[in-house]
């Protein structure tokens, strides 16, 4: 139905001013430097360890009990960065409070314009999409699938109602099922071999 990124950001008070910045920073200190995160295990755990393996840096994972607590951790500056949903950080990113330096995603948001992707701040890209779906039990007829996936997308078309998605930092997508599938299957093996490289386990 539709998509999200992540935002990495951090507190004013963190002296970088982009990404490539935070990166050496993080190298100049290792294990010095944390981040915040809804919860282990959630996709913005799974985010900064993505963030983490890609460019070889060493932070401390500060779980928290969902997005909300883990930006206003990062807003007390109690942790100095965040990876944070792009709805839940994007009002605080836009007030100053917080400060974006990348998207995990493939292309800018409409929400924050100025903040450029992974890619285009440091020529690797990292997505981490959270993406709202709907599934159907295995076997389910394939005249109600096409069914389902019709109403969402003419739900999903307007302008009026893509232009509320987006204010939110929400991405219309509407995949057909054979696109979502395949997508569901890239993540699996993709967010897999984050898990196992990074060690990750729910306790």
């Amino acid at each position: 139905m539709c998509s999200s990124p992540h935002v990495l950001a951090v507190h004013p008070s963190v002296p970088v001013s982009n990404v490539t910045e935070f990166i050496a920073l993080a190298k100049a200190s290792p294990g010095k430097l944390s981040y915040a995160s809804a919860g282990r295990g959630t996709p913005a755990h799974l985010a900064g360890e993505l963030f983490k393996l890609a460019f070889g840096v060493d932070m401390t994972h500060v779980p928290f009990t969902g997005g909300g607590p883990a930006v206003t951790a990062t807003l007390g500056g109690h942790t100095p960065c965040v990876v944070s949903a792009l709805p839940t950080g994007a009002p605080y990113a836009r007030a100053g409070n917080i400060r974006a330096l990348a998207m995990m995603s493939a292309k800018r948001s409409p929400v924050l314009p100025e903040v450029p992707t992974m890619a285009e701040a440091t020529g690797t890209g990292l997505e981490a999409d959270i993406v709202t779906g709907l599934v159907a039990p295995a076997g389910t007829p394939g005249e109600i699938i096409d069914l389902l996936h019709r109403t969402i997308a003419k739900i999903v078309a307007p302008r009026d109602f893509n232009d509320r998605l987006l204010a939110l930092g929400f991405d219309p997508v509407a995949s057909t099922p054979n696109q979502f599938a395949d997508w569901i299957k890239d993540e699996i093996a993709k967010w897999g071999k984050v898990i196992r490289e990074a060690n990750i386990t729910v306790q």
